[in-house]
């Protein structure tokens, strides 16, 4: 078989099957995934797969950041940019510090390698947040969210700078590392506006959709890249790109190639999550074996070390924070922001880490800038892959019960702003209407007919103030919905049939499944956004 083949088609099987089993179980997938990656990864023959650092850094969390950013909202992140702020920036100086302590405190870690560590170890990861947070309430699962596109570039910045000492023998300047900080950030969010921009424009005269999902493809790569040549933040710059497109090309693109492209988008950030998953699983033994400059007992010590230090680095961070926002910012609208003790918790045990850091951890240098083989490196790869590990699996896997033990109040501000916009979309339709005339009685009745379909989804829609009503007519609204699909579904089967029996022709069937299939997920579009888009994914 082959050689890269191989290993595909088990990442693949794998990712198939796990998942599966998630979705039978109620499981959070990420955990699962990295403990199938791990059993698979003790398994002889396969174990020789090997993560490539540059294969996440420069193609795979690209793709995520910016599939991320296009369903971010960016409301929410204006709203919230003060507290995501110091999430990505502030909680990411201070863990890599507190981490590269511990170690050396309790674990008689060197201090440069101690903060390689903690900078590799600072930042959570996007694909895991998004994967085992989506329970939370909206509000909160947006700053997750954008805390987790934004901190990687912080800590890749501190890791860059931990990494020259250890190997490079220079001597730590902190007034450097904040230059560096702040040319990255500042770099990094005016490349983004720039290709953005140049990707708008491109769009006003690009109306294949097929060309345009191609367009999609590579944006997130021409932000990402340049970013990188010139030594400025590429997270930043794909994620202020994604949103920058997010919200100034929906008028220049076309139905069809949005449903083609999100389709693309979403079945492609879901296997590439997965398989980041399942392959820091595989790479797991091999930095056991590795383990050369210290004893397995020490290292598994320094693993219990660093995942502790990097828990209580964000519970004390959370609670430091708040504690100095409320007692500064006194106003009004941020006293109503406020939230107790208990809905906070779920944010600070959401801090899971993932295949961002173990990507870091593997683009250490083998060896030193004098030539000598850097012996920490296994270390270092060691005690990361096993922090990833247990976060993913303690902490991911006991999310969904203390999301449910904070006890959020219902979240029903997705419905009513849904409700609010469909409003609006039927009276400005009924508006259009009214403006239309009709030079025979067929035409008449087409116009007649599409008022009585509006009128009747206005009177089914709950108005955005009626809290007494709106369940009875979600029920309604569902029972609809399903009525309907159970009705495509017998179409879809009829279709078949008559395919079958060969009354019509493939090209023909083909395009009528493919209506079928757009009224389908239409509907489940619909139900969706309904429901606030609040569902795990599918």
């Amino acid at each position: 078989m082959v050689p890269v083949l191989e290993p595909l088609v088990v990442v693949l099987v794998a990712i198939l099957v796990l998942g599966a089993l998630c979705r039978r179980f109620g499981l959070v997938e990420p955990p699962i995934l990295l403990l199938g990656g791990l059993a698979i990864g003790l398994v002889p023959h396969i174990k020789d797969v090997e993560l490539a650092p540059e294969l996440i850094l420069t193609i795979v969390l690209p793709a995520l950041l910016y599939w991320e950013a296009l369903t971010t909202s960016l409301r929410e992140v204006r709203a919230n940019l003060r507290v995501i702020v110091l999430l990505a920036v502030g909680l990411v100086l201070f863990t890599t510090p507190v981490v590269a302590w511990a170690l050396h405190e309790f674990n008689d870690t060197d201090w440069p390698t101690a903060f390689i560590i903690g900078a590799v170890l600072a930042p959570t990861d996007a694909a895991a947040v998004a994967a085992i947070a989506y329970m939370l309430p909206r509000r909160f699962m947006t700053m997750l969210r954008a805390e987790s596109l934004i901190n990687d570039g912080t800590a890749l910045v501190l890791v860059a700078a931990a990494v020259d000492v250890a190997v490079g023998g220079e001597r730590v300047h902190w007034g450097s590392i904040w230059l560096d900080l702040v040319l990255s950030y500042a770099g990094g969010i005016a490349i983004g506006v720039a290709v953005a921009g140049i990707v708008i424009l491109v769009r006003r005269y690009l109306h294949d959709p097929m060309l345009g999902t191609v367009l999609s493809v590579a944006t997130p790569f021409v932000a990402f890249l340049p970013a990188e040549e010139l030594h400025v933040s590429g997270v930043l710059a794909v994620v202020v790109c994604g949103l920058t497109v997010a919200r100034y090309a929906p008028r220049l693109i076309s139905a069809e190639s949005r449903l083609r492209t999100y389709s693309f988008w979403g079945l492609t950030s879901y296997l590439l999550n997965a398989a980041l998953f399942v392959l820091v699983g595989i790479e797991l033994p091999r930095a056991t074996e590795a383990l050369e400059s210290h004893t397995l007992r020490d290292g598994i010590l320094a693993v219990a070390v660093a995942t502790l230090a990097v828990v209580l680095s964000r519970v004390i961070w959370s609670y430091t924070s708040t504690i100095l926002i409320r007692t500064i910012d006194r106003r009004p609208s941020q006293r109503a922001r406020r939230v107790d003790n208990r809905r906070r918790v779920p944010t600070m045990w959401a801090g899971v880490r993932g295949g961002i850091s173990l990507a870091a951890a593997l683009a250490v240098p083998l060896t030193t800038d004098a030539g000598q083989p850097f012996l920490e490196r296994d270390f270092i790869i060691f005690v990361t892959g096993g922090t990833v590990l247990l976060t993913l699996v303690v902490q991911g896997m006991t999310l969904p019960r203390v999301i449910r033990w904070a006890r959020y109040d219902p979240d029903d501000a997705a419905a009513r702003e849904h409700d609010l916009a469909r409003h609006a979309l039927i009276a400005v339709s009924l508006d259009r209407l009214s403006e239309s005339s009709a030079e025979t009685p067929h035409q008449q009745k087409v116009i007649d007919n599409i008022r009585h379909s509006l009128e009747k989804q206005r009177a089914t829609v709950p108005a955005p103030d009626d809290a007494g009503r709106a369940a009875t007519v979600r029920d309604f609204l569902d029972f609809e919905t399903d009525l309907r699909l159970d009705l495509i579904g017998a179409q879809r089967d009829a279709l078949t049939t008559l395919r079958d029996e060969q009354q019509i022709d493939g090209a023909i069937y083909l395009r009528l499944e493919s209506v079928l299939d757009s009224e389908e997920r239409s509907l489940r579009l619909t139900r969706d956004a309904r429901d606030g888009g609040l569902r795990g994914p599918e």
